[in-house]
């Protein structure tokens, strides 16, 4: 009994049991490409070369604006590995066939692990901006720290974008294509060494600071000179500070904010990252109390598997209760009642052990 107590102390929780579904998924983007297309150039040439591969059970094949995406299923037992490999060898063999704007096909494989085990809703007093500053660059790496957790990703906000509207009739006025302007603004937001400073004691890198400062070095950039004069972005473009255009939106009860979803590692307990999570937002929210910044878990998969594992020790309770008691009611005999008790309840501690495993994992 003592065993089995210490035992269930040190028990972990998992809602599922280990496991690895043997599925690859291919995508390969196709910028600037309808559907049509992109499933009669990119689609069925990648479904032709996968789908020799051995124990494949079924492959779905997906054509959207832009994208193509493969889900390829293999027989149970399939090692996931070396099918990928398999795959990336047939891939690589077909590259010169995919068209010359299609990017590089790439394979992942698909796991239990890539379910969220936690949702977040973080709602602050801010500015949208600034507040997507402050998730990006300050929460978020906080969260991460967090022992266990794997991969994170960020949705809705505002993020902060720095835009330069080119005027057509300008560009043609001065005869600048847009392709020049975005070159020029390329080259010259750039950070890069020049060289190395040496004398008979000291040695300093030189490096050549060339990143935008503010919206006027921006807008004070020459592009190229016409007659002798500088044309500068200012000149043919507006250049505002803005923000980025949303492709998501992420709401809690109706309230806007930005969400975070966290995966855990594929070893990692998601009750053990829950708790310390917990304890996180609490730090946090006292840190950025001034700023009105809660972090509100929309979703938890451990709570499920707290209940789950709770749901299995009460019925084990009740059962040993009811044979205590049927054994005292036909023995007769309470010193007979609890060596039988005692014995079951060994059996109970060791079975109990195995099947909360199976059950909450």
């Amino acid at each position: 009994m003592l065993g089995g107590a210490y035992c269930f102390t040190t028990l972990r929780y998992e809602l599922l049991p280990p496991m690895e579904v043997p599925t690859l998924v291919i995508t390969t983007p196709y910028p600037g490409a309808a559907p049509s297309e992109v499933e009669q150039s990119v689609t069925r040439k990648v479904e032709d070369a996968v789908s020799g591969l051995d124990a494949v059970k079924s492959v779905l094949s997906q054509s959207y604006e832009g994208t193509s995406v493969l889900i390829v299923e293999f027989a149970v037992g399939t090692d996931i590995d070396a099918k990928q490999e398999d795959a990336q060898r047939k891939i690589n063999s077909m590259l010169n066939d995919l068209p010359e704007d299609a990017e590089n096909p790439s394979i992942s494989k698909v796991t239990p692990n890539d379910r969220p085990v936690v949702d977040l809703t973080v709602i602050s007093n801010m500015d949208a901006r600034k507040a997507f500053d402050l998730v990006e660059n300050e929460i978020l790496p906080q969260i991460q720290q967090i022992k266990g957790i794997g991969q994170t990703r960020l949705l809705g906000g505002t993020k902060r974008e720095i835009k330069v509207n080119v005027n057509k009739d300008k560009l043609e006025h001065f005869g600048i294509s847009l392709t020049k302007v975005t070159e020029a603004i390329n080259q010259a937001n750039l950070d890069f060494p020049t060289g190395k400073v040496k004398d008979r004691e000291n040695q300093i890198t030189v490096r050549m600071a060339g990143k935008f400062q503010s919206l006027s070095d921006l807008r004070e950039l020459i592009i190229t000179t016409v007659d002798g004069s500088p044309v500068r972005v200012s000149d043919v473009a507006d250049v505002t500070d803005a923000a980025k255009d949303q492709s998501a939106i992420s709401r809690f009860n109706g309230q806007e904010g930005i969400g975070i979803s966290i995966k855990k590692q594929s070893d990692a307990n998601a009750v053990a990252i829950s708790e310390e999570l917990r304890h996180k937002i609490k730090a946090i929210e006292s840190k950025y109390a001034h700023l009105g910044v809660k972090l509100i878990i929309a979703d938890d998969s451990s709570e499920f598997t707290l209940e789950a594992a709770d749901a299995v020790t009460h019925d084990l309770v009740i059962a040993v209760i009811l044979v205590a008691a049927v054994m005292l009611l036909f023995l007769h005999s309470l010193r007979d009642s609890l060596i039988v008790l005692v014995a079951i309840r060994r059996r109970c501690c060791r079975h109990s052990l195995r099947c909360i495993s199976l059950v909450t994992r």
